[in-house]
C-alpha cells in the first residue's frame, strides 16, 4: 500500500513537476485573506476531479451544474468562478473512470490543483487532497480509511476514534490536548486532507500556493453541504518516507523507532493560512465555514507546540535496554539489581532514558515485568520515577496505559491499520499486575475491577470486563424504547406493513415470511425486546442465557415467543436490533444516551474507552459482531 499517486499530467507538466516542484515550506509569508494576487504572475489555476459520477451523487443538490462542455482532450471541462479567478474544473472522461484507483470507494474523492504560467504553459505548482465523506462511513471509519493509502490510515487511527471524532485524549488530556481550543468541531462535516503542496523553485515567495490552497478550499465548499467541512494536514516533506514508522507507533510497537520531525518553515506557512495544531500531535487542521464567533482561532501566538526535544545525555546503556527483550523476567531483575541496586537515590543512572524519553520505569511498565517494577518502587531513587515523563509527555502509568489501549484497539499487519477492539478478550496478567502497582491499589484476577482493567475498562465500573454503566444503560433504554414503539405500530399496522417497515432486514428471509401472518411470532420479537431491557438493567450481560433466564420467569409471553422461535426467530436476532439501533443512535448524534431518552444525573456516570464497544460487548455475548467487515 503506498501514498496516492500524483494527478493525471501532460507530459510537459509532468517533467516540470520532476523538474521544479519541492515542498512549499520555504513560503509563509501569505495568508488565505491575502488579496496580493499578483495579477502580474498570469497564474491559471486548474482543478481536477477523477469522477463526475462521485459528484453528482456526493454533491449538494443545488451546487451541481448542468452538463460541463467537452474539451478536445480526454477530460471534460465546467468554468466556475472561484476567489476572483476564472477557475477551469475539470473532470475525467467517464470511459477512463473505471482506471481511477479510488473509483470502488464512493465517499473518496481525491482533488488536484494545478498552478500554470500562462505564458510558457509550464506547471509551476500543485496541491494534492482528498475529500472524504465522512458520514457515509461513520459506522466503519477505520476500516474504510485503512484502505486506500498510507496517509489516510495514520489520520485515521492517529486522531480519530473508530467512528470518525475525534479522541477523547486530544480533546481533554492535561497535556495531549494542547492549546485546548479542538474539541468538537472535528466530530463532523466532511474532511479535505491536504497531503502536499509543491511549488517550483523559482516560483516561490510569490502567494501561489496560498492561492492553489484557497481554490482548494473555495472549490470544495460547493461540494459539501452548507460549505462546512474541515481541513487537515501533516506538513512533513518526508512523512512518506515514515509511514511504516508511523504505524508501528500507531499500534505500541515499544521498540518501535522513534523520530521526531519538526519542518518550522511548513508548519509556519500553515498557521499563517489558517492552521491550527491538533492537540500535541503532528497534524494542523482549520475549520471552513464556520463562524468566527461560533469558533475562534486561537492566535499564532497562542497555538501549542510540544517541547523541543534533544538527544538525553543519560542514556540508558544498551546492555541493559538488551535486557528487557530477554523472555525471562528474573533475567532482567538480575540485570537492574546490579545495576542501579548499590546506588545512592540521587545517583543519575536512576533518571537515565532511552531515545524517546522513557526512563526505567517507564520501560519495566511497557514491557510488562511486574516483578522488577515491584522492587523498583520499593527503592528510594526508584520512587520518584512514578511521576517521570517521557517524549510524550507520558508518565509510566499513562505510557502503559496508551500501550494497552492500543494493543486493544489495533494491529498493524501486512503494512494494513486494523481495528481490532471487536475480537479483543483481555490485556495479559502480567500488564494488569503492572497497572495495579504503578495505581497503587491491591487487586485480585478473580476481582471485578481487575477483570475490568483487563477488558480496558479505565472507570473501574464496567462488568463482564467490557460493559460499561453508560453503553449498559443506552441498550437497555433502547430495548425499552423500541419495545413501546413496537408494541404501539404493531397495533396500528398490522404484522404485515409491521414486518416490512421495522425488522424484515433483521429477520432470515423465511421467518419474516411467516411473521407477516402472525400477530404471535411478532409479539414473541417484542417481549424479547423487554426481557432484553429486564436483563440489563438487572446488571447482566445481555447474552441468551441471561435473556431467557429473565423470559422464563415470565408466565404471559411464553406461547408468543414460543412461537417465534419456532418459525426460526432468534435472541441473537432481537439483541442485534438493539445493538445497531443503539449504535446508529450514537453515530448521528454523537452521544450515547441522546437527549431524548431524557436521562437524569447522565454527567454523574462515569465515562470509559468501552461506551462505545458495540461490537465487543456483542462478541462477548456469544453473538456476531455488529460491524461487519465490508470491502470498501
Amino acid at each position: 500500500m503506498e501514498s496516492r499517486k500524483r494527478s493525471l499530467q501532460t507530459p510537459s507538466e509532468e517533467r516540470s513537476s520532476k523538474r521544479n516542484c519541492t515542498r512549499e515550506s520555504t513560503e509563509h509569508k501569505p495568508s488565505l485573506t491575502d488579496a496580493q494576487s499578483s495579477l502580474e504572475d498570469h497564474i491559471t489555476i486548474k482543478i481536477r476531479l477523477r469522477s463526475r459520477k462521485k459528484a453528482n451523487i456526493n454533491d449538494p443538490k443545488e451546487c451541481q451544474s448542468a452538463e460541463p462542455k467537452s474539451d478536445t482532450g480526454d477530460v471534460q471541462e465546467n468554468f466556475r468562478k472561484v476567489s476572483g479567478d476564472n477557475l477551469h474544473i475539470e473532470y475525467l472522461d467517464e470511459k477512463y473512470e473505471m482506471y481511477d484507483e479510488f473509483s470502488n470507494f464512493a465517499w473518496l474523492e481525491p482533488i488536484d490543483v494545478i498552478a500554470t504560467d500562462e505564458k510558457t504553459s509550464e506547471q509551476v505548482g500543485c496541491c494534492m487532497a482528498t475529500l472524504v465523506r465522512r458520514q457515509k462511513i461513520w459506522h466503519s471509519f477505520h476500516k474504510a480509511m485503512r484502505m486506500p493509502f498510507n496517509e489516510l490510515s495514520v489520520l485515521a487511527f492517529d486522531l480519530f476514534d473508530r467512528y470518525g471524532r475525534l479522541k477523547d485524549d486530544y480533546k481533554h488530556h492535561p497535556i495531549r490536548r494542547g492549546s485546548g481550543f479542538w474539541k468538537d468541531q472535528l466530530d463532523e462535516g466532511d474532511i479535505i486532507l491536504i497531503e502536499d503542496v509543491t511549488i517550483g523553485q523559482q516560483h516561490r515567495q510569490r502567494g501561489i500556493g496560498t492561492r492553489l490552497v484557497q481554490a482548494l478550499l473555495s472549490a470544495a465548499s460547493k461540494k459539501t453541504d452548507g460549505g462546512k467541512f474541515v481541513v487537515l494536514a501533516w506538513p512533513d516533506p518526508s512523512k512518506g518516507d515514515h509511514f511504516h514508522e508511523s504505524m508501528e507507533n500507531l499500534v505500541g510497537y515499544v521498540n518501535c523507532h522513534f523520530i521526531d520531525r519538526n519542518d518550522t518553515q511548513a508548519i509556519r506557512w500553515l498557521r499563517s493560512v489558517g492552521f491550527r495544531r491538533i492537540g500535541s500531535s503532528v497534524w494542523f487542521g482549520a475549520l471552513v465555514g464556520y463562524g468566527t464567533d461560533e469558533s475562534p482561532l486561537p492566535t499564532i501566538a497562542d497555538d501549542y507546540d510540544p517541547p523541543p526535544i534533544s538527544r538525553p545525555t543519560n542514556l540508558i546503556p544498551e546492555s541493559i535496554l538488551h535486557a528487557f527483550k530477554t523472555p525471562k523476567g528474573k533475567v532482567l531483575l538480575k540485570v537492574l539489581q546490579k545495576y542501579i541496586g548499590q546506588t545512592e537515590p540521587e545517583d543519575e543512572r536512576w533518571l537515565a532514558t532511552d531515545d524517546a524519553g522513557n526512563t526505567l520505569m517507564h520501560l519495566v511498565a511497557l514491557y510488562h515485568a511486574p516483578d522488577c517494577l515491584i522492587w523498583m518502587m520499593g527503592q528510594p531513587g526508584g520512587r520518584r520515577l512514578r511521576y517521570a515523563r517521557n517524549h510524550n509527555q507520558d508518565t509510566p502509568l499513562e505510557a502503559l496505559e496508551l500501550l494497552l489501549d492500543k494493543s486493544r484497539t489495533r494491529r498493524f499487519t501486512r503494512d494494513f491499520l486494523l481495528h481490532w477492539s471487536d475480537v479483543f478478550h483481555h490485556h495479559p496478567k502480567i500488564a494488569i499486575w503492572c497497572v495495579v502497582t504503578l495505581m497503587g491499589v491491591h487487586l485480585e484476577p478473580k476481582d471485578e475491577v481487575w477483570k475490568g482493567l483487563a477488558g480496558g475498562c479505565t472507570c473501574g465500573e464496567c462488568f463482564g470486563g467490557c460493559m460499561s454503566p453508560r453503553l449498559r444503560l443506552a441498550l437497555a433504554m433502547q430495548a425499552e424504547l423500541l419495545h413501546v414503539m413496537y408494541t404501539d405500530q404493531l397495533a396500528v399496522l398490522g404484522p404485515g406493513q409491521w414486518v416490512s417497515d421495522y425488522v424484515e432486514g433483521a429477520l432470515p428471509s423465511y421467518c419474516s415470511n411467516m411473521m407477516i401472518h402472525s400477530r404471535s411470532m411478532c409479539l414473541g420479537l417484542v417481549s424479547l425486546l423487554k426481557h432484553t431491557s429486564e436483563c440489563l438493567r438487572a446488571g447482566m450481560l445481555p447474552n441468551q442465557v441471561n435473556i431467557m433466564s429473565i423470559h422464563d420467569r415470565d408466565e404471559k409471553d411464553k406461547v408468543n415467543t414460543k412461537n417465534f422461535f419456532k418459525g426460526g426467530g432468534r435472541v441473537e436476532t432481537v439483541a442485534r436490533i438493539v445493538f445497531e439501533a443503539a449504535m446508529d443512535d450514537f453515530t448521528s448524534t454523537g452521544e450515547s444516551l441522546p437527549s431524548w431518552f431524557e436521562v437524569e444525573d447522565i454527567d454523574e456516570l462515569p465515562k470509559c474507552p468501552n461506551d462505545h464497544e458495540y461490537g465487543c460487548v456483542s462478541i462477548r455475548c456469544g453473538y456476531a459482531t455488529i460491524e461487519p467487515f465490508q470491502d470498501f
